[in-house]
């Protein structure tokens, strides 16, 4: 991390502890050599004002896991109890809507693994393939609000590469479309976002499905997709440059830190800077074999904890821009202690969208979701804070969402 991007994220990290006045501290604080608050203690006005005085420079933060504050336990576990049986349930209920139907992403996940399974004969009939589902996914984004990210939390592992391909595709497609005016480049974007994990399909099942960190060896092993990839694509007539391209480079970090030939910043395309945080982030956001999903918040930490040593920062920046600061499907405590779902994001208030309230502040559930919409709402409730409805894991830093497998 360089010195300026260094000092940055530990004024962001300052802020957010602002956000969160009055709540405990998952972590320890040093000024210098000195502690200045510990794990346990709240987050106090005297706190924030003394870090926001003090260099940067010499402002350490000390923590275990991928928080800044301990969450509310017992809201938190009311919240697990009672959303995650009925998430998908409520989400409906509350008028929340996917960015795509079930039906076009079962459809494009069934061509994405015929393409894997035929990997190893790839012809001009599969890139045709290839191509033709990335289109079908460019006109159905091109309908939908630029916001309208969606709930993707109905996937399991069981089919995660693919699922991954096509959501990987969504992604990128989605938040680049407003960026060029070329539609050859969307296409040839979308084809080799598609298939930019193509190599997986000769990397052993025991490796790709292993309930577990893998081991140096393993992972060694997983990294070559990369190059299994471009070689499964060597003699398929036609292949778009930038589609061998994506194929390549998408685990690179701005940084020289990613793999395979540990390029820098100045040596990225913006394609390729692109397509590794959409990678990045539909990776700890999707149930695996060895480990829980994470919740919208926590993989939007991680992609601002790497901004600008991991991933270019303007293109986090678009990211962040383009999913809102509380995606659809996000659920919410708001400041009056009742639960809701985001169901729609505001464009152009992004900290203010249209919330579904779903309990009480007792955490009873409604028997009908009520519309809130806080851009409009003049009753003073804000958003006190994203809930975590995912069960509590332990993956959460930045350099363990690089070694995804």
């Amino acid at each position: 991390m360089d010195h300026s991007t260094d000092v940055m994220n530990i004024e962001q990290q300052i802020e957010e502890l602002a956000r969160y006045e009055g709540k405990a501290l998952a972590l320890d604080i040093y000024i210098g050599s000195q502690a200045v608050a510990t794990s346990g203690s709240r987050i106090t006005a005297a706190l924030i004002s003394k870090l926001r005085r003090s260099d940067p420079q010499r402002v350490r933060f000390s923590k275990s896991g991928g928080q800044l504050f301990l969450p509310d336990r017992d809201v938190e576990n009311v919240v697990r109890g009672s959303v995650i049986p009925f998430r998908a349930e409520l989400a409906l209920e509350a008028g929340v809507k996917e960015d795509l139907s079930q039906e076009v992403r079962g459809m494009a996940t069934r061509k994405v693994r015929e393409l894997f399974e035929s990997s190893r004969f790839l012809s001009k009939v599969d890139l045709n393939a290839a191509a033709d589902v990335a289109s079908n996914l460019i006109r159905r984004a091109q309908s939908l609000d630029s916001t309208a990210f969606k709930l993707h939390d109905l996937r399991s592992y069981d089919d995660y590469t693919y699922f991954h391909s096509v959501n990987v595709c969504v992604l990128g497609i989605s938040l680049f479309r407003n960026c060029t005016d070329s539609e050859q480049q969307l296409l040839d974007l979308g084809i080799g976002l598609l298939l930019h994990d193509i190599g997986k399909s000769k990397v052993p099942l025991e490796i790709l499905n292993k309930p577990g960190q893998l081991t140096e060896h393993e992972f060694n092993l997983m990294t070559r997709h990369v190059r299994h990839g471009l070689e499964l694509l060597e003699d398929v007539p036609d292949v778009p440059p930038l589609c061998r391209e994506i194929v390549l480079n998408h685990h690179e970090r701005v940084n020289g830190t990613g793999y395979m030939r540990q390029l820098r910043e100045n040596e990225l395309s913006l394609y390729d800077m692109l397509s590794s945080i959409c990678d990045v982030f539909d990776a700890v956001t999707t149930d695996r074999c060895y480990r829980a999903r994470m919740d919208y918040h926590r993989a939007v930490s991680i992609l601002i904890r790497g901004s600008g040593s991991h991933f270019n920062n303007k293109l986090v920046n678009h990211f962040l821009q383009g999913i809102g600061r509380f995606p659809v499907g996000t659920f919410v405590l708001l400041s009056n202690k009742e639960i809701g779902v985001v169901s729609r994001v505001n464009g152009d208030a992004l900290s203010l969208p249209e919330i579904s309230v779903i309990f009480d502040a007792g955490g009873s559930r409604l028997s009908e979701p009520r519309r809130l919409d806080l851009l409009r709402d003049d009753s003073g409730v804000f958003i006190d804070r994203p809930l975590d409805t995912s069960p509590l894991i332990a993956i959460s830093e930045l350099g363990e969402a690089d070694t995804e497998h």
